[in-house]
């Protein structure tokens, strides 16, 4: 039993701190800074849709990123290897 919550501890950690969360991350602080970072450059300024269009798919795209985090950790929780052990014991 003791192995079995070592390696879900280890398997969750994997997935709250994988590279998918980092990509997120990223693509979440592209699209709130791009919008303060465009009105510097003037090039960027002047155009509307050059200042504030990239930020939606940005957040799109790191929303999407979240989501299957969320996905897997949550799968990983009700689905795992102690969950089908603990339903073992509790139908005997």
């Amino acid at each position: 039993m003791t192995a079995l919550l070592a390696e879900r501890r280890r398997t969750l950690e994997r997935i709250q701190r994988g590279p998918l969360v980092w990509w997120g991350a990223l693509f979440l602080t592209a699209a709130v800074f791009w919008p303060l970072l465009a009105s510097a450059f003037p090039a960027l300024a002047g155009d509307p849709l050059l200042s504030y269009a990239p930020t939606g798919p940005l957040l799109l795209i790191a929303v999407a990123c979240f989501t299957v985090v969320h996905v897997r950790w949550k799968r990983e929780l009700t689905q795992g290897a102690l969950t089908v052990t603990a339903r073992f014991w509790a139908s005997r």
